[in-house]
Formats: C-alpha cells, structure tokens, sequence
C-alpha cells in the first residue's frame, strides 16, 4: 500500500458505542474475532451477545470498557494486515489504551485486560454518589470558572472534558450540575457516573496497581499524542 505521509489515527472512548459494532469484522477476521471473547472473558459476560442486543448494557461501563477496546484494536489488526500501521495515536479517554496498544506499546490484551479493570472500578466509584456530567453552551474560560465556582456551593463540580474553543463539559454531583442546568443551559451527556472529576479518584489505586503489574513489559511510544495537554510522549523531558 503506498502512502504519502505518516499516519495518525483517533481512537474514541466511552460514548462513542453502537449496536453490533465490531461484529461483522469479527465474522471475516480471526484476530477480531478473538478479542471479543477475550473482552467477554475479562468482563464476565457474552460480547457478541451484548453487541447484539445493544441497550444500557452496552452502555455500561463495566461491560463497555474492555468491549469498545476490544473493537478497536480489532479493527487495528486488521488494517495493519493491509499494511496500514499508524505513526502517531491519540486516543480520547479510554480510547488512550487503544492508542496505546495501537503504537505497540502493550499487547491488546493486555489494554483490554486494564479496560476491564478500569471500568470495573469506575463503576464502583459511580454508585457512591450520583454523579453527572454537563456539556455547556459556549464559553470562555472566565465565565466557565465562574459557573463552577457558584456550582461548588451546591456540591463537587470539575472541568471534565474540553471539547474545542469554548466547548466544555463539566462533571460532579448530579443536583450541583442541575443547578447549572437552570441557570445557564447545555444538555446533560447520556452517562452512568461523573467521569473525568474528583469523584472518580477511589478508582486511581486499583487501576494504577493494574499498570504497575505490567510496568516491566512497558515498550516506548515517544508518538503517542497525550490527551491531557497533546503532546507526544517523545517530547517530555
């Protein structure tokens, strides 16, 4: 396959879920085929029934995590088949295992493996309190500081997820993001818990002993594009 420059390739997270993804790869690809079981072994449940049926247990983060890794690392074997290999990786969220792996820098089932742990303990983080998350209208930085710091009143509010130039999206208690709901508008994302804010920190030692387990087999990946501040690993000092 020729090219004209180097490759990069997005890889997404929690969100981005459809009915039957996947599944018609896994019926013409061996490789893909086998990280779906794979993603059902580690989740305890049936993948390419789930895929099937779609629904709120597709959506749940437990069963998503490994499953959408699994996925897409499917649709990497595949098209590295074909000669397509990416240079650089950015992956959104979750999708940063997949990014990851995608660069070679642990084996698929490795990151599914890790998806698996870190939806089991984000989930249990979500049933402590009953989180949200809220995607705003435009604003600029000074105005969205001041929306959180009013909201703080009314419980944990965090910065989430910068989406774009004046897109946000913030997460934490679900009555504080209400409040915020009525006083400037967006829309409440369709989620089971307040992803990317303080109130997910009990899942940090869990998921963090998982990655320690593995350090030893860790192999660089200096194009990976990380998702917190976009620069390559390879450009840390």
């Amino acid at each position: 396959m020729s090219r004209t420059g180097p490759i990069a390739m997005l890889f997404p997270g929690h969100g981005a879920e459809l009915p039957k993804m996947g599944l018609e790869l896994a019926s013409v690809h061996p490789r893909a085929a086998a990280l779906l079981d794979y993603a059902g072994e580690v989740g305890g449940f049936d993948a390419r029934a789930v895929l099937r049926r779609g629904g709120d247990r597709l959506s749940d983060t437990r069963v998503l995590q490994p499953l959408m890794t699994a996925v897409l690392l499917g649709i990497v074997d595949a098209l590295a088949e074909r000669g397509v290999r990416p240079d650089f990786a950015l992956g959104f969220s979750l999708g940063e295992l997949s990014a990851w792996s995608a660069l070679g820098g642990i084996e698929a089932e490795q990151a599914i493996a890790l998806a698996g742990v870190r939806g089991r303990a984000l989930g249990a983080a979500a049933l402590t309190h009953e989180g949200a998350m809220l995607a705003l209208p435009t604003l600029d930085e000074p105005a969205l500081d001041a929306v959180i710091e009013r909201a703080r009143a009314h419980g944990v509010v965090d910065r989430a997820i910068h989406a774009g130039p004046g897109r946000w999206v913030i997460a934490g208690d679900r009555r504080a993001l209400v409040r915020v709901l009525e006083q400037v508008g967006g829309t409440m994302v369709a989620t089971s818990g307040a992803w990317h804010c303080r109130r997910m920190t009990p899942a940090c030692a869990e998921y963090e002993a998982a990655l320690r387990a593995l350090e030893p087999e860790f192999r660089a990946t200096p194009t990976l594009i990380c998702n917190h501040d976009g620069a390559l690993l390879g450009e840390r000092p």
